[in-house]
């Protein structure tokens, strides 16, 4: 695909993870898209926020703090067998998995069909990027440019 196509595809990406973002999360988060209106250049495409940052657990009478959660969404074709990401994409993950940390860094990585045969698109959620990476269950690939 042409530059022009690739930036296009992942925004559509980002639209449909935004979207069903701010249906299945508005009870617990306020849905930022950071690049709705122009490219913001983060290490993430989404923030949620928590709408109450702490919560009571009734059960065990202790607070529960929900953490502020960033989203990166990558868009490619079907095709595809893994997608691109870059050294503040990686290094924004590894600081929300810090211990003391009060965020997560989710990766979205939405697949569009290679042809005009489904109009299905499919995605896989990496909730804990770091911690897929250290349990092996994920791996990097490194290529030259």
């Amino acid at each position: 695909a042409d530059a022009a196509g690739a930036i296009a595809m992942g925004r559509y990406g980002e639209r449909l993870v935004y979207e069903f973002l701010q249906r299945e999360a508005a009870a617990n988060y306020k849905v930022v898209w950071q690049n709705e209106i122009s490219e913001s250049f983060l290490p993430y495409d989404l923030e949620l926020t928590p709408v109450v940052p702490v919560e009571a657990d009734n059960e065990t009478k202790t607070e529960l703090r929900l953490p502020v959660r960033r989203v990166e969404v990558k868009t490619t074709l079907s095709s595809k067998q893994g997608f691109l990401l870059s050294l503040a994409e990686l290094e924004e993950a590894l600081q929300c998995s810090k211990a003391d940390s009060y965020c997560s860094y989710e990766v979205w990585w939405v697949r569009m069909p290679s042809s005009r045969d489904t109009l299905q698109c499919t995605y896989t959620v990496i909730k804990d990027l770091t911690a897929m990476l250290r349990k092996q269950a994920l791996r990097l690939f490194v290529q030259a440019t």
